[in-house]
């Protein structure tokens, strides 16, 4: 299964994700919008717009314009720990992670570098040249903040626990 470029996320903290979220709530539309609610510029808004978007909670509306869906609805009315759960189970239904969990479970205990990981990337989506692009690197260590993964001494990542 190939994953297109646009489907992995390169927004690098979860927790601002899910700040864009409160703030498309709240009002924000645009990138700018975005960017701004969450203490970042526009062109990390935009960033930050596709990784909730990814996630099932956002919605494009037109043009540099995003809305809640009903996930995302759900999601800003919910208690926290509702939200833990309602974010978790919107990370690990996202196609990218269904197939970075089990390449990650197939490298443990060792972990993997971040060389590797490119490697893994481009083999799952087909980008010729990962090697120069910056965003691999977010995509790793998004990876491996989402799923709990620890960046052991020798640079590698390795699968920790969802809790």
């Amino acid at each position: 299964m190939r994953i297109p470029t646009k489907d992995i996320p390169q927004a690098d903290n979860l927790s601002d994700v899910l700040r864009t979220v409160d703030a498309v709530a709240a009002g924000a539309s645009s990138d700018r919008e975005m960017g701004e609610a969450i203490g970042k510029g526009p062109r990390n808004g935009r960033y930050y717009r596709r990784a909730a978007e990814i996630l099932g909670f956002i919605d494009s509306a037109g043009p540099n314009n995003s809305v809640l869906t009903g996930r995302g609805r759900s999601y800003v009315e919910a208690c926290e720990a509702r939200k833990k759960e309602m974010a978790l189970g919107a990370v690990l239904g996202a196609p990218i992670f269904q197939r970075v969990i089990p390449y990650l479970e197939s490298r443990s205990p060792r972990g993997c570098t971040l060389d590797e990981f490119k490697a893994f990337l481009r083999g799952g989506y087909g980008k010729d040249s990962l090697d120069d692009d910056p965003a691999a690197s977010e995509q790793y260590y998004w990876v491996a903040q989402i799923l709990g993964a620890g960046e052991s001494q020798n640079g590698t990542i390795c699968l920790g626990s969802f809790a």
